[in-house]
């Protein structure tokens, strides 16, 4: 019966009671995440009713069209150095 008795006692939790640590924890993390909540619906309100992009866009086209059309001028120029290039390898090619 002594053994019987011993089984029926609940065992103690020999690791240190943590709740205390875990509770400071989830609070941290849950200020941390509220900021970060905040800061990021402000973030997309701005973004939502202040857009930024299309100006950006449109100075990008603007910026493409004119390097577009500086890389066509110096294709069309007869010493373009492409052009001599290619010129060269076609004759090598076609002469022998």
């Amino acid at each position: 019966e002594g053994q019987q008795d011993k089984k029926f006692i609940p065992k103690r939790n020999k690791t240190p009671d943590n709740s205390y640590e875990i509770i400071s924890f989830l609070e941290k993390e849950s200020k941390r995440l509220t900021k970060n909540i905040d800061f990021l619906e402000e973030k997309i309100f701005i973004l939502k009713n202040y857009s930024q992009t299309a100006s950006i866009i449109e100075n990008e086209k603007l910026r493409q069209d004119k390097l577009l059309k500086s890389l066509l001028t110096q294709l069309n120029s007869g010493d373009a150095i492409i052009t001599r290039n290619i010129s060269e390898l076609l004759q090598d090619h076609f002469e022998s």
